[in-house]
């Protein structure tokens, strides 16, 4: 016979471990999120800050089982000349949601919590993002010859983040 356990607490783990635990192809994927259903280019358009925040369907257990079984029958089950490719990016990007593999198990994914070195990773890349973003537009500035805008953009940026020393 079978038995059933309930098992309550929360997975934490490295992202490339979580991606290889939910079949998904990692997050350098079309759907990069292995938490919602969010293309690349959606992502991409939030850090823009363009326009209001996106609301993406999370991902559950189920819908990453629906993933697998689309990917398994759209690319898988196919004669070995028609998965090519060409093919498993097409199945990838439009039904599997970056799904390509078998999960190793499933669980909610509700209970998962992201490694803190990747948060940490993240608010960097994005501190750093601004910067370079910071200091092309006041050289463009200071080619235009608009030196007291540039000035006044150097200095208001020096308080942003000695406040956020600060904290």
């Amino acid at each position: 016979s079978i038995w059933q356990y309930m098992v309550i607490g929360a997975l934490s783990a490295d992202m490339e471990f979580l991606s290889i635990l939910t079949g998904h192809q990692g997050a350098s994927a079309t759907w990069p999120c292995i938490y919602n259903l969010a293309k690349l280019s959606d992502v991409k358009k939030m850090w823009e800050g363009t326009g209001a925040l996106p609301s993406f369907v999370a991902r559950t257990a189920d819908n990453i089982r629906q993933s697998w079984q689309e990917y398994k029958t759209r690319y898988c089950d196919k004669d070995p000349s028609e998965r090519t490719s060409a093919a498993r990016a097409n199945v990838t990007k439009k039904y599997s949601h970056s799904i390509a593999m078998e999960p190793c198990c499933y669980f909610p994914m509700d209970s998962v919590i992201p490694a803190v070195m990747h948060v940490r990773l993240g608010v960097a890349r994005s501190l750093l993002d601004f910067d370079f973003d910071f200091y092309g537009k006041v050289a463009e500035l200071a080619e235009d010859g608009n030196h007291a805008e540039s000035r006044h953009a150097i200095e208001e940026t020096i308080q942003h983040l000695e406040i956020y020393l600060e904290e």
